[in-house]
């Protein structure tokens, strides 16, 4: 290692990371990037003898420094994990009939077993996602997926129900969801060139809602009421799996993790060379240091109210999780109705009722084509005017705008072909309209979490644990209620009506991607972020440990 350490590279206008530089409060923008604070060393040596790294000091130590082939094959691990942890959700409702026989109970209360999780998994959310951004994501990681597997295995060995409900909150719980795996995403990637890694593991998000069902029809058919069993089992096995694969290829990417290691390194080789004098006060943002002494009662309140005072406090937090949660409700609804339609009114078996899931599946592929195509558009806006704000941010919502019509289109189609009386047939009618459903949701969850992650950074996994947090305690409050509306209106009146609700959604859309300026502007944490003189308590410790403040750029 030379003993002049490697700066990161200052970027041209259309190169990947622009030059940092001070903003002004009235041009505020929120994205968080990292920058050494001028007077950390002086501080540091008066008050302890050490002297803290730097990040830009060690940059080819940090994630954002790997090559792209190390960064799309942990990028590969997550698409796995995201489609593992969404299995507890989707292939429930292949467990239901198998549990109401078992345990003698009527269907509609078996759906509570799901309505748990969804609602623990939201705040699961919540939880693991700002520890996350205080110990590191990859052993925090390998902690949730051994949980949800271990606690996933248990459920067929539950004597009755109520242990059923109480190892689904424990599940809830355990789940860190995507927020985890998004944060990882935030530290190998600036807000410039995080756009397709997004999407790509956003696309995985959404395969785990469509590829388990067709897996659990399967089973179902073939096993019936057993499937109650294997279904689990074969959660708890994939997330066994993915933990394996998760555990030899993906490292901590955590930056203060990567800072403490070369801080040691760089002590270790001096050293060996007789040098001590030049690196051997060189320490780490958190080396050495006792987690009783980084965590106080009040901090560690802090670190856990973090994500809900992003969700409550910052508008646009507050304003794309409602519009992304609202558009996932739309679709959770919708597909209450498969088993009355597929089911009740064409005569499918169990295993025809799953591959009609093949029609989501491929709707979340060509979104992401689609989304990809929008990337690349939004990339050549900011290399051509790289002060756009617009371009920065809200050209990243325009993908949304574009698609999400697709969701009332095809509600209505569904709505208008939902019937047997036109043909033994007429299901191909309905599989188009789940098709454009399925473009319009993949595109509102992925350019919603695209938007918040180069908004917020080094805080990404806090903000996007409320986009999380809002769409799965929607769908988990409506788990209930979706079943009782179906019966009570029709599979079909209901889906017009989700329709009507889809249009007003699509103005939602418009407004927000018109006013995303102003939303900015009103988030009282990132104006506050460009304000080098004006910081949260909660960032004190990370200023005084690691040498870091957050800086708009």
């Amino acid at each position: 290692m030379s003993k002049t350490p490697r700066k990161p590279p200052v970027m041209s206008s259309n190169a990947k990371e622009p030059e940092s530089k001070e903003a002004d409060l009235d041009i505020a923008m929120p994205t968080v990037s990292l920058e050494s604070r001028p007077d950390q060393d002086t501080q540091d040596n008066t008050r302890t003898g050490r002297r803290i790294i730097t990040e830009n000091e060690a940059w080819e130590h940090t994630a954002y420094a790997y090559t792209p082939q190390r960064k799309w094959s942990i990028l590969l691990v997550l698409w796995m994990i995201q489609i593992a942890m969404n299995m507890n959700g989707s292939i429930w409702a292949n467990t239901e009939a198998g549990q109401a026989s078992y345990y003698g109970m009527p269907i509609n209360r078996v759906s509570l077993g799901n309505m748990t999780f969804l609602i623990s998994y939201a705040f699961g959310c919540e939880i693991w996602a700002p520890w996350s951004e205080e110990l590191g994501r990859k052993w925090l990681m390998q902690a949730s997926l051994l949980l949800v597997s271990i606690l996933t295995a248990c459920v067929p060995f539950a004597p009755n129900f109520g242990t059923v409900i109480v190892l689904r909150l424990l599940t809830g719980l355990a789940t860190a969801g995507g927020s985890l795996t998004l944060g990882v995403v935030a530290d190998m990637y600036k807000a410039n060139n995080q756009q397709n890694a997004v999407a790509f593991v956003a696309w995985g998000s959404m395969l785990g809602s469509s590829l388990p069902p067709m897996v659990g029809g399967i089973m179902e058919h073939h096993l019936g009421d057993d499937s109650r069993r294997w279904c689990f089992w074969l959660i708890s096995l994939s997330g066994v799996f993915v933990a394996f694969w998760h555990l030899i290829f993906v490292p901590e990417t955590y930056y203060k993790k990567a800072l403490n290691k070369c801080a040691k390194q760089r002590r270790e080789k001096a050293r060996v060379e007789g040098n001590e004098s030049l690196e051997d006060k060189v320490y780490g943002p958190t080396e050495d240091i006792p987690l009783s002494e980084r965590f106080s009662s009040r901090e560690v309140g802090v670190t856990m109210w973090r994500p809900f005072k992003f969700l409550l406090t910052e508008p646009i937090v507050a304003c794309l999780s409602a519009l992304s949660a609202v558009g996932d409700a739309i679709v959770f609804l919708f597909m209450e109705v498969f088993g009355h339609i597929y089911g009740q009114g064409f005569g499918m078996n169990k295993l025809e009722i799953g591959l009609v899931f093949i029609f989501l599946t491929a709707a979340y592929t060509v979104g992401l084509i689609i989304l990809y195509f929008f990337n690349r558009r939004n990339a050549k806006q900011r290399a051509a005017d790289p002060n756009s704000e617009d371009a920065q941010y809200e050209g990243r919502l325009s993908s949304l705008c574009w698609t999400a019509w697709c969701l009332a289109c095809g509600l209505t189609i569904f709505a208008a072909t939902a019937n047997p009386a036109y043909g033994h047939y007429a299901w191909i009618g309905t599989g188009i309209g789940v098709f454009f459903i399925g473009i319009a949701n993949y595109v509102i969850y992925a350019s919603t979490i695209d938007y918040m992650v180069a908004a917020y950074g080094f805080y990404a996994a806090s903000a996007t644990g409320g986009n999380g947090f809002a769409r799965d305690f929607l769908a988990g409050v409506l788990t209930p209620v979706g079943k009782l509306w179906i019966e009570g209106m029709g599979p079909q009146a209901m889906c017009g009506i989700l329709a009507g609700f889809s249009f007003f959604f699509f103005l939602a859309c418009i407004l927000v991607r018109l006013k995303g300026p102003l939303l900015r502007r009103r988030s009282k944490y990132t104006v506050k972020e460009a304000n080098p003189n004006a910081r949260q308590v909660e960032h004190s410790r990370h200023n005084s440990q690691s040498g870091h403040h957050a800086t708009a750029t």
